[in-house]
């Protein structure tokens, strides 16, 4: 199921264990949010915020999969299904790696009608002038939910 399109460096195993998400959510009903493999990688997540770093987080994929699983938290599998769509009928893939993050911030920010760009960089993910524009005119979206909360600056990212 995974697609090199939306699978920027640093993804490779997060973008298969969102599969892996998905299906122990749908089959033996396990909230990923809950998921006991994702909470053990807490202890790593609470590290990495302490001085985050694109470097750093494409180094460890259970840090990785923590913006991934903040998505499905708190906008469910939907868009996930129709952003996949959408990548499945493109005439014109990414042309590169960042090519490929901007994307998938600006398609998943439009499928959810929500500025995407303040999590991404809270994350320490680079996003392009270029994307946060395209997504500029949509309410900016950086939850307080148990992982922004680790981080005591969260409410102060500058986007």
């Amino acid at each position: 199921m995974q697609r090199d399109a939306w699978t920027f460096e640093g993804t490779t195993e997060v973008t298969c264990n969102i599969f892996t998400l998905h299906a122990m959510h749908t089959i033996v009903g396990i909230d990923p949010w809950h998921h006991p493999w994702l909470r053990g990688q807490w202890k790593n997540i609470r590290q990495y915020l302490k001085k985050p770093s694109y470097s750093a987080w494409k180094e460890n994929p259970g840090v990785g999969l923590g913006v991934y699983a903040q998505l499905v938290h708190h906008f469910g599998w939907e868009p996930y299904k129709k952003v996949f769509r959408e990548y499945e009928r493109d005439e014109n893939p990414p042309s590169d790696n960042q090519d490929k993050i901007d994307r998938w911030v600006v398609r998943f920010s439009k499928m959810v009608q929500q500025n995407l760009v303040p999590l991404f960089e809270f994350w320490s993910l680079p996003v392009t002038d270029s994307a946060k524009n395209e997504v500029s005119e949509l309410p900016r979206f950086l939850p307080e939910d148990d992982i922004t909360t680790m981080r005591q600056d969260a409410k102060g990212c500058t986007v």
